[in-house]
């Protein structure tokens, strides 16, 4: 990170610093880019037709200033108004709510809102005043210290997900955990995959003596999970895909029927 970015680092940047101020923003690739814009544009457009819908007064989209760019401004209708930054996640974090907070400019009559396509959380003037408090402390930790900032590891998974500071001793073991969670999320996928197969074969009418069915392999007793093509990229400690090609093995089944 330059002395230029310590001094004025993004909102996006600086909420994830107040968390963890040994926070390096990982590489972002074009696909995952490309990826992220259209589903941000989406997310906006929703939040635009809602607030039309509610009798507020669109002023501007993506306006720049001071560093930042504001996805959002209403009008409301007595008159105030209303600054939105937008998350495409289904999930409102807390780091997103520290970032939209540093959207505040001190205007008392300005209220900050984070927003996703379909729900809006208005931040009280409380929690604006605590975030820039916080901010302030950061950017001094960071420009004073940052030898002790550099090593000062707070691991959150809404940080670290993000993060690709290599000499983390926290984020082996965040991979792992998403190792572990991807592997569940499957495991429970083929789970309920396995019980509708058995009761479909439950309630088919019995076949006649000698007679099959299906003139493919014989059906049996789903009850193995194999994991084929399990490929984790890291760049500078950073999970970039984790890919899962899944597939079931019969228990006993004969060797002509066998991949």
């Amino acid at each position: 990170m330059t002395p230029a970015s310590i001094m004025r680092p993004s909102p996006s940047s600086l909420a994830r610093l107040i968390i963890c101020p040994a926070y390096i923003g990982a590489p972002f690739d074009e696909e995952n880019r490309l990826k992220f814009q259209g589903l941000h544009a989406i997310a906006v457009l929703r939040v635009i037709a809602r607030h039309i819908k509610q009798g507020f007064l669109l002023k501007s989209v993506e306006r720049r200033g001071r560093g930042l760019r504001i996805d959002l401004e209403f009008q409301k209708p007595d008159g105030k108004i209303r600054v939105h930054e937008v998350k495409s996640a289904r999930e409102l974090t807390q780091v997103h709510k520290i970032q939209a907070a540093l959207y505040w400019d001190g205007d008392g009559n300005h209220e900050i809102v984070l927003s996703n396509g379909s729900t809006d959380i208005v931040l009280p003037q409380e929690y604006l005043e605590e975030v820039h408090r916080q901010a302030e402390t950061t950017r001094a930790f960071l420009r004073d210290r940052p030898n002790d900032a550099a090593v000062a590891f707070r691991p959150d998974p809404c940080v670290c997900r993000y993060c690709g500071n290599a000499s983390c001793p926290f984020l082996a073991i965040q991979l792992s955990t998403s190792i572990v969670n991807e592997v569940r999320a499957i495991e429970g996928e083929i789970s309920l995959v396995s019980k509708n197969s058995n009761e479909e074969n439950r309630h088919k009418e019995p076949a006649e003596p000698g007679f099959r069915h299906n003139a493919g392999p014989r059906p049996r007793r789903l009850n193995r999970l194999q994991l084929r093509g399990l490929s984790i990229s890291s760049q500078h400690g950073h999970v970039k895909r984790i890919e899962a090609d899944r597939y079931l093995v019969r228990s006993q089944s004969h060797p002509s029927e066998r991949e």
